[in-house]
C-alpha cells in the first residue's frame, strides 16, 4: 500500500508477468516471421558454402564424392572384367555416407540458428509457469538500500501495492517507478502524480533542476534534500536487450578449432591438394593410355581414368570426417553439461547439509531422541 494515499499502487506480480510474456512472445513472432522472409539464403550459405567456417561438408565435398560414387558405377557396367566386383556395393556405401553428412551438417547449423530462439521459448515456458504459482512477498526481494552493484541492476518499484528493488528485467510498461536523483533512467517514462515534472527517457540521469537556489555553492549551507519521483514506465526495457540478442546471435565469433578445421580440411585438403593431385593423375594416366599401350598392357581405360581416380581421391575428402567431427563435438559438449550440473548439485547438497547441521545447533533440543 502507498503509505501517502492509502490506495494500492502499481501492478500485481501476476499481472506484470503476463505483459513480460506477452512482449517476448511478440518479440519472438516478429523475428520468426523475418527469419522466414530473409535468413533463408544466409542459413543455406553458412550450411554448404565452401567460404562457410561453421560447415564440415561443403557444396563442392559433396558434389566430388557424389562422383566418385557415379563413376564406380560406370566403370562396373562399362568393363566386363569387373561385373563380379563389389563396386556397386562402395558406391552404395558411399552416398549413404553423403546423405548421413548432409543431414547431420544441416541439423547441425539448424541448430546454430534456432539456439538463442529456443532458450527464449525455455524462459517464456518458466515465466508462464510464475505466473501461475509464484507469489512472491516483499522480504524475497533485495533489500532497498542494498548498494550498486556491476552484476544486477535494480529498481524502486510499486509490486503488489509495496515498494521493492526489483531488476530491470523483470520491469514492464506501466509500471510505477521510484526514481531517484542522480538515477540512471531504465526507460521512457511519465511522471505519475506531479504534471510539472519531466518526460525522461531511456538511460537518461534524472537530475531534478533547483528551482529556490540561485546563488553559487560557494559557503557551507543547509539544504532540503532532493525529493524522490514517481514515474510511469512507458516500455519494457527488456525487450529491447531481447531484440539486440537475437540480431546479434549468429555474429558470434568462429572458435579456434572451427578455423584450424576450415584451414586444413577445405583450404589446404580439398581446394589445393585434391586438385593438384587429380589433375598429375589423369594427366599421367592419359600419356600412358596413349604412348605405352601399343608396346606394353595398361589395363582397361575405366581401370585407368575412373578406379585410379577414385582411389586417390576417396582419401582426401571427407567421407566419414564431418559426421564423426559433429558426434565428438556433442559428446564434448555433454561431458561439460555434465560436469557443470554435477558442480551446481555438489554445491546445492553443501548448502543443505551446512543449513542442518546449523539448525541441529541451533535447537538441539528439537533433534533429542
Amino acid at each position: 500500500m502507498d503509505s501517502e494515499t492509502g490506495s494500492s499502487v502499481g501492478l500485481t506480480t501476476q499481472e506484470a508477468l503476463s505483459r513480460l510474456c506477452q512482449g517476448i512472445e511478440t518479440v519472438v513472432r516478429e523475428y520468426e516471421e523475418f527469419q522466414l522472409k530473409s535468413c533463408y539464403g544466409s542459413w543455406l550459405k553458412d550450411t554448404f558454402h565452401h567460404k562457410s567456417r561453421y560447415t564440415t561438408l561443403c557444396w563442392t565435398s559433396a558434389l566430388a564424392l557424389i562422383l566418385n560414387s557415379l563413376a564406380l558405377f560406370l566403370a562396373y557396367l562399362a568393363s566386363s572384367d569387373l561385373r563380379n566386383s563389389s563396386l556397386p556395393l562402395e558406391g552404395i556405401v558411399i552416398l549413404v555416407f553423403v546423405t548421413i553428412n548432409v543431414i547431420c551438417v544441416a541439423r547441425e547449423n539448424n541448430l546454430r540458428y534456432g539456439e538463442i530462439p529456443q532458450r527464449i521459448c525455455n524462459l517464456l515456458e518458466k515465466l508462464k509457469d510464475a505466473t501461475r504459482s509464484c507469489y512472491w512477498l516483499p522480504e524475497n526481494y533485495p533489500h532497498l538500500c542494498s548498494p550498486f552493484s556491476p552484476c544486477i541492476t535494480l529498481q524502486w518499484t510499486y509490486r503488489d501495492g509495496h515498494l521493492i528493488n526489483l531488476p530491470w528485467a523483470l520491469l514492464v510498461t506501466g509500471d510505477v517507478i521510484m526514481i531517484r536523483p542522480g538515477q540512471q533512467v531504465p526507460g521512457n517514462c511519465i511522471p505519475f502524480e506531479d504534471e510539472e515534472a519531466p518526460v525522461l527517457h531511456a538511460h537518461e540521469v534524472y537530475s531534478p533542476t533547483l528551482h529556490s537556489v540561485r546563488e553559487p555553492f560557494s559557503v557551507p549551507m543547509a539544504r532540503s534534500p532532493l525529493c524522490n519521483k514517481k514515474y510511469i514506465l512507458q516500455e519494457t526495457p527488456y525487450l529491447n536487450n531481447l531484440r539486440l540478442a537475437l540480431q546479434q546471435a549468429l555474429d558470434r565469433p568462429v572458435t579456434y578449432h572451427n578455423r584450424l578445421r576450415h584451414l586444413l580440411m577445405l583450404t589446404c585438403v580439398e581446394q589445393l591438394t585434391l586438385p593438384v593431385t587429380l589433375v598429375c593423375v589423369l594427366f599421367v594416366n592419359l600419356i600412358r593410355f596413349l604412348y605405352l599401350s601399343r608396346w606394353v598392357g595398361v589395363g582397361h581405360w575405366t581401370e585407368m581414368f575412373l578406379l585410379q581416380t577414385v582411389a586417390v581421391a576417396l582419401p582426401l575428402l571427407p567421407v566419414v570426417f564431418p559426421m564423426a567431427w559433429l558426434i565428438l563435438d556433442s559428446l564434448g559438449m555433454a561431458r561439460i553439461q555434465a560436469l557443470v550440473h554435477m558442480s551446481s548439485q555438489s554445491q546445492v547438497s553443501t548448502l543443505y547439509v551446512s543449513h542442518h547441521s546449523l539448525s541441529i545447533h541451533t535447537n538441539p533440543t528439537e533433534h533429542t531422541v
